[in-house]
C-alpha cells in the first residue's frame, strides 16, 4: 500500500505533463485552423503560435523525463535548475555571455559600416506591432523555455555543437537573416560550453533574458 501511494503522485504528474503537451498541440492546431479561415489575424496567429511553441519545449522535456522515471528533483538537477546553481558567480557568467553577444553585434555593425557589406537584421521588423503580452513573454518566459530544451536537455544528449545548430536554425527560418543565425549559433556554443562546465542553466537563462529584453527595448529607440 505504501509503495502504491509513493508511485501515485509521480504517475499523476507524468500524465498531467502529457495532458499539458497535448493541450498545447491542440491550441496550436486551432490557431492554424482559425487563421487559415480568416478567423484571426496573421499577427495574432504568429504571436500565439510562438507562445504555444515555446511552452511546448519544457512541456515535452518534462514529459519525456517523467516517462523515463525521473523524479521531479532529479529532473531539476539534470536540467541545471537546482538552487545550488543560482550563485553570484553563475549570474556574473551570464552577464559576461550577454556582453559577448553584444560585442559580436557591435562588431557586425562596424564591419558593415567599414566594408559597405549589408548585414540585415529582421528582429525589429518582426517584433514591431506585436502585442505587449507577447513582448513580455518573449523577454522573460521564452528564454527559460528555450534554455531548458536546447541547453539543459539537449547538450548532454547530442553535444554542444549540434544543440547550438538546432537552436540557431529556427532563428534563421523565423527571421530570414544570416545575422540572427550567426548570433544564435555563437550564443548556443558559448551557452552550451558554460552549461557543461557549471552544470547550471542560470548563466544562459540570464544572458538570454538580457538579450531579448535589449531587443524589445531597441524597438522603442
Amino acid at each position: 500500500m505504501a509503495s502504491r501511494r509513493a508511485r501515485g503522485p509521480s504517475t499523476r504528474l507524468r500524465y498531467s505533463s502529457y495532458l499539458i503537451s497535448l493541450i498545447l498541440v491542440a491550441i496550436s492546431a486551432a490557431i492554424v485552423v482559425f487563421y487559415s479561415y480568416g478567423g484571426v489575424s496573421q499577427q495574432f496567429a504568429e504571436a500565439n503560435l510562438s507562445i504555444t511553441t515555446s511552452l511546448f519545449f519544457p512541456s515535452i522535456v518534462f514529459s519525456y523525463l517523467l516517462y523515463r522515471k525521473r523524479t521531479p528533483g532529479q529532473i531539476i538537477g539534470e536540467l541545471g535548475l537546482s538552487a545550488r546553481g543560482l550563485t553570484i558567480r553563475n549570474l556574473a557568467i551570464g552577464v559576461l555571455i550577454f556582453l559577448s553577444i553584444l560585442a559580436l553585434a557591435v562588431a557586425f555593425g562596424l564591419i558593415s559600416q567599414d566594408t559597405g557589406i549589408q548585414l540585415p537584421t529582421n528582429v525589429g521588423t518582426l517584433l514591431s506591432g506585436m502585442p505587449l503580452y507577447f513582448l513580455v513573454f518573449a523577454s522573460v518566459v521564452a528564454p527559460f523555455n528555450e534554455e531548458i530544451l536546447f541547453r539543459g536537455f539537449l547538450v548532454g544528449r547530442i553535444g554542444v555543437i549540434l544543440s547550438a545548430l538546432l537552436f540557431a536554425a529556427p532563428h534563421y527560418v523565423g527571421y530570414s537573416s544570416v545575422s540572427e543565425f550567426a548570433a544564435a549559433l555563437v550564443f548556443g556554443l558559448i551557452a552550451g560550453l558554460v552549461f557543461k562546465r557549471t552544470k547550471s542553466l542560470y548563466p544562459s537563462i540570464l544572458a538570454h533574458v538580457l538579450i531579448n529584453v535589449l531587443a524589445v527595448i531597441s524597438l522603442s529607440l
